[in-house]
């Protein structure tokens, strides 16, 4: 006997109705849907406080930008090796609006 759509779940391969295409279709692409969820979120956070419209314009003279690090899994030895420039806090410094991508 063949197989129906979908192959991971033969109770609903058994179903008559169209719902068991729609079924299978949204359970396979709902993790792919939190990762590009994920990813666009954080993209939006970069592009939003980056520097990239004067790193397109200059980019060998364009000032450093810093992004806060706000992680209390941070240790002192850790707190210290981020802290740089001045700042008062750990800092990740980067020179284009997307981190070099």
């Amino acid at each position: 006997m063949a197989l129906r759509f979908p192959r991971f779940s033969q109770g609903l391969a058994q179903d008559p109705t169209t719902r068991r295409i729609w079924f299978g279709i949204a359970t396979a692409h709902d993790f792919e849907t939190i990762i590009f969820l994920w990813t666009s979120g954080n993209l939006f956070h970069v592009a939003w406080q980056g520097n990239f419209e004067s790193w397109v314009k200059d980019p060998l003279h364009v000032r450093p930008i810093a992004h806060a690090i706000w992680d209390p899994h941070f240790g002192q030895p850790a707190v210290e090796a981020f802290t740089r420039g001045g700042a008062l806090g750990p800092v990740n410094i980067a020179y284009s609006g997307v981190y070099q991508w």
